[in-house]
């Protein structure tokens, strides 16, 4: 995906932007005191959550072909 590219702010932009962005059926705006909660749990617990999928939000949002270190790129970017 993105040809291997490791920019986690234009992969969020592109894919994770729609529902992050907004709120969308709970998901947590970065910046947001939802987002520093969660962030709280560590990465470990955010990258399971990433790649996995929670509540409303597909595994990997909704795009299989990002790699670990794509959805790992995009964490980083959403909590710092």
């Amino acid at each position: 995906a993105f040809d291997g590219s490791l920019d986690g702010q234009m992969i969020y932009n592109t894919v994770c932007s729609a529902c992050h962005s907004t709120g969308a059926v709970g998901a947590p705006i970065p910046g947001s005191e939802a987002m520093a909660q969660r962030a709280e749990k560590g990465m470990d617990v955010l990258m399971q959550s990433a790649v996995n999928g929670l509540n409303a939000m597909p595994a990997r949002g909704g795009r299989s072909d990002l790699s670990d270190e794509q959805v790992q790129a995009v964490v980083e970017f959403m909590i710092q």
